[in-house]
């Protein structure tokens, strides 16, 4: 039991944290552009504006741990769907506040645990994990006990409300406010904005870059106790058409480096302590902006991150090393609301 246990807690610490809906939706065509000059950027809202961002991640991991002397390790691979509504509340003083609501998740993650397939099914708060034959946690019929606390409220989470005030050149204004899940999803999105790139105050011309520092308080399930400044890299590469709306094609680079830091991982209030020796990586991709609308209307990224430490096991079981190597691909697609309302 105590390695089932174990392995439901390092599968959790795993499942990818990207966000999304109903229908999944499709990569867009994209095709260079010629370039003209486009002046200086900004988002532009109104007041009772919706829409919906929709991201779509496939994880990969390999992870490597030692327990009573026996050296471990196993593959992971997974795909997360998540929807995002947000609402513009109000748009004074230059400022807009979002109201945002997370209302669909869907996600499946595959792994071997001891010789035997795992496999974590969620649909919005319904929790599913099998191990073989065997049904360690179903919600539905009520199986899984504390178990399921491990996989409840994970990720981004479903239905989980929170507000947010951004300038038009997308940089946060005070405090996060929400449901706890929302800002620890939140924490982890490495830039200073919900639309992944923060605007240069200048006419942005061919070429032209800029970098904006930011903290990072989350990665994955990892919640750092002390944030760590990164540097996000950003570059207008050119123009493009996205299924036939000519955009500004805006590379990231978002580098990832954190040593000997203290970390925790909750999970409905199940705490469990993490010495991260280190954590390395980068995030890097690409987003499409459209200047006419004022919005971004898609983004792909490619994160690969590892990261080794020691693992505080819950119920007192000590400590276990552990090394982690993740690679995650996700698309963040901007969908009509309408279109992607959840399900009845």
């Amino acid at each position: 039991m105590r390695r089932i246990i174990v392995a439901a807690l390092l599968a959790v610490w795993s499942l990818p944290a990207v966000a999304a809906p109903g229908d999944t939706p499709k990569d867009p065509k994209i095709l260079p552009a010629a370039w003209h000059d486009v002046g200086a950027m900004t988002f532009k809202l109104a007041k009772g504006e919706s829409f919906r961002l929709v991201s779509v991640g496939k994880m990969q991991g390999e992870t490597s741990m030692s327990m009573n002397g026996q050296d471990m390790s196993f593959g992971m691979s997974g795909t997360t769907v998540s929807g995002t509504k947000s609402v513009v509340a109000s748009d004074t003083d230059g400022k807009y506040k979002l109201d945002m609501l997370t209302d669909e998740l869907s996600m499946k993650t595959e792994m071997e645990v001891m010789g035997q397939a795992m496999l974590i099914s969620i649909l919005n708060d319904q929790i599913k994990v099998t191990q073989g034959d065997n049904v360690l946690v179903d919600t539905v019929t009520g199986k899984g006990g504390e178990l399921v606390k491990m996989f409840k409220g994970q990720g981004v989470g479903y239905n989980v409300k929170g507000s947010v005030t951004i300038t038009p050149d997308g940089k946060i204004v005070g405090q996060m406010e929400g449901d706890p899940a929302f800002l620890k999803a939140q924490g982890a999105t490495p830039s200073a904005g919900p639309f992944l790139v923060v605007f240069s105050k200048d006419p942005l011309k061919l070429g032209a870059t800029w970098s904006v520092e930011t903290n990072l308080s989350a990665m994955q399930q990892l919640q750092l106790k002390t944030p760590t400044k990164i540097v996000s890299t950003m570059k207008v590469e050119g123009l493009a058409t996205v299924d036939g709306v000519e955009c500004i094609d805006i590379s990231l680079n978002i580098p990832v480096k954190v040593a000997d830091a203290k970390a925790q991982m909750e999970q409905q209030g199940v705490e469990v302590a993490f010495d991260l020796k280190s954590m390395s990586g980068a995030t890097t991709g690409h987003a499409y902006y459209d200047p006419k609308a004022g919005r971004f209307v898609y983004a792909l990224t490619n994160s690969d991150i590892q990261m080794e430490g020691q693992v505080g096991l819950p119920g007192g079981m000590g400590q276990m090393p552990m090394k982690m190597h993740m690679k995650v691909k996700a698309g963040v697609f901007r969908v009509p609301v309408a279109a992607a309302a959840a399900p009845k």
